[in-house]
């Protein structure tokens, strides 16, 4: 199964760009301590 939301996001993307990333949740963990979804 892929992302549980926004199927189009590309996970590669997220990988490259923030080293937190979940591919299960499609979030990163920004600076603030909280979890983002990668909307790139």
């Amino acid at each position: 199964m892929g992302p549980a939301r926004g199927s189009n996001v590309n996970v590669a993307a997220c990988q490259a760009r923030y080293r937190s990333y979940d591919v299960r949740t499609n979030t990163f963990l920004g600076y603030d301590g909280v979890r983002h979804p990668c909307n790139l």
